[in-house]
């Protein structure tokens, strides 16, 4: 379904039984809400309905003329959430990018949210890598992001699924790069600090949201959100829960999705496992 908001058109799926309570899922940076597909359906099995949409920029939603900030991607899951005419007490969960905005979104609006999980949360991915300096280069970004950053982008993607059996997803990744507008989408996130520290962001978690239950939820083997990452916005976000899983890596809603399914489960129904810390 496309939702005609000021900002500009959003792809969304709501989907599950019309009975159950509410998780909106919000997707990471690059790969669209396709990368729940494993999940919702234990999700719905349990008589949950889940709710996911298209960032700007990515996949089937707009992809506007403007700088593609957190406070933007907050504003359109905000005007989705009002256009759908959702009520409170609902559930979300963030992945990487999409933990800051669910961070972001929470604190601007508590009253409105009953749970905040945090799947991989991203800290700041620009400090790591040194060629992120060069986007900021005028002409020399451009280049950079069409010719070499996409094209590194589809290599990690091919050999990342198919190392972990998922080579149809690969087609829809194509599909992703090849729409119109996302390696400029892409670019500005870099640009304008989207993919910078959100330390901030973080630190303002635990005064702003004290009455919504929190989990924060770690695969052991993730390479792409270190352990020292983990353990400092664990300091910064207030009481919550954490759960770490063996043997699992970023993608883990794609590879482990009934045991992440169980974890979410367990949090958001009320019923505590033994690994459970505060």
């Amino acid at each position: 379904m496309d939702l005609p908001l000021k900002q500009g058109a959003t792809f969304s799926l709501l989907e599950g039984p019309e009975t159950g309570r509410l998780l909106l899922m919000i997707h990471g940076a690059t790969v669209p809400h396709w990368e729940f597909d494993r999940l919702v359906p234990h999700l719905h099995k349990a008589n949950w309905q889940t709710l996911r949409m298209d960032l700007y920029g990515h996949g089937r939603s707009a992809r506007p003329e403007r700088d593609y900030t957190i406070s933007l991607f907050t504003q359109q899951i905000w005007a989705a959430l009002s256009y759908l005419r959702i009520k409170t007490g609902v559930s979300v969960l963030g992945h990487y990018l999409g933990a800051v905005i669910a961070v972001n979104l929470v604190q601007q609006h508590p009253e409105f949210f009953r749970h905040l999980v945090l799947v991989a949360p991203m800290l700041d991915f620009i400090s790591k890598q040194w060629w992120s300096r060069l986007l900021q280069v005028p002409g020399v970004g451009e280049w950079m992001m069409s010719k070499v950053v996409i094209s590194q982008l589809r290599k990690r993607r091919q050999r990342r699924y198919s190392a972990i059996g998922v080579e149809s997803f690969i087609p829809r990744f194509e599909e992703q790069l090849a729409y119109p507008g996302f390696d400029r989408a892409l670019l500005s996130m870099f640009r304008c600090g989207t993919l910078a520290d959100q330390g901030m962001v973080y630190r303002n978690c635990g005064s702003l949201t004290k009455d919504v239950a929190k989990l924060l939820l770690w695969g052991e083997k993730d390479h792409v959100v270190s352990r020292q990452d983990v353990e400092k916005i664990c300091a910064l976000i207030g009481p919550h829960q954490m759960e770490i899983m063996p043997g699992t890596e970023h993608n883990l809603f794609i590879t482990h999705p009934e045991q992440v399914a169980a974890k979410l489960l367990s949090f958001l129904e009320g019923t505590p496992t033994m690994s459970q810390t505060s």
